[in-house]
């Protein structure tokens, strides 16, 4: 299924956006990115002093001909300034990418497991909101209560081109954050598996999307999680009541399967406590 493309950039010239199209996370544009995106904006010059790496080694890394040591990494990571997940990107980025195990290959193994099928059926009847998916976000397994406040994403197959995607609007009440959550744990996500076909493929399902090429080539933000005080809010189309959850992930007994939970209430309850 093919979704529409978001209208946020729309008015951008389409030459503009040709430019500025989402990539594979690689070391050289990362570091490239968080040093342009510093405030005042560094040069190569500026950067020398503040990190003790030259200006041509600087300017060498970010056009790939040379790979850094480790121990530049370290300087860089310190002269930038990087805050925990994105010194963690970075030296992904410098390590060897790791394999990726087939969509098709973990959607059998879910639904061969009797253990995380049951484990699914308990939640159901618990009312919880739950899915497993593989580390790029695509479902493997979801419960009817992650559908209904999700609609149609069994169809869609992946959270990210649902959040970016003509089926989430009037759903998310607070989509703009849910779009740049989503974008932060790709790019670390596709910085580890930047080899893995997978993440080709996805990357060719949100590229089309302005919206999503303006947050992957603009922002520089990472996330490995999310806080569970960072609630995920959105509408029920059912019955129209606002509601808001924490959510938790966790892995399972199947590698690159992960298990996503979402602890709801109503939202405005949810809002009185904070």
């Amino acid at each position: 299924m093919r979704e529409n493309p978001g209208t946020g950039a729309s008015a951008e010239p389409h030459r503009l956006l040709r430019r500025q199209q989402a990539r594979v996370p690689t070391l050289p544009e990362y570091l490239k990115q968080v040093r342009v995106q510093q405030k005042p904006k560094l040069s190569r010059r500026n950067a020398e002093s503040k990190t003790g790496v030259s200006e041509h080694y600087i300017r060498d890394i970010e056009t790939g001909q040379r790979q850094p040591s480790a121990h530049t990494i370290e300087q860089l990571i310190a002269g930038y300034q990087l805050i925990p997940p994105q010194a963690r990107h970075v030296r992904e980025l410098l390590a060897p990418p790791i394999d990726l195990t087939p969509t098709e290959t973990l959607h059998s193994q879910v639904h061969r497991s009797q253990g995380l099928l049951d484990h699914m059926s308990i939640l159901e009847d618990r009312g919880v909101l739950a899915a497993y998916v593989d580390p790029l976000l695509n479902v493997l397994l979801l419960n009817k209560h992650m559908l209904r406040a999700y609609p149609r994403l069994d169809e869609v197959g992946n959270v990210a081109p649902w959040i970016f995607g003509p089926y989430s609007r009037g759903v998310l009440t607070d989509r703009a954050n849910e779009a740049d959550q989503v974008v932060a744990l790709l790019k670390a996500v596709m910085g580890r598996h930047r080899n893995a076909p997978q993440t080709t493929h996805l990357l060719s399902r949100l590229r089309p999307n302005n919206d999503f090429n303006r947050i992957w080539t603009t922002r520089t933000r990472i996330a490995y999680g999310r806080e569970t005080t960072d609630y995920l809010r959105w509408r029920d189309q059912i019955t129209g009541e606002r509601f808001a959850a924490s959510i938790y992930s966790t892995d399972v007994e199947v590698p690159d399967v992960v298990l996503y939970l979402a602890f709801h209430k109503r939202d405005n309850d949810i809002r009185g406590d904070t």
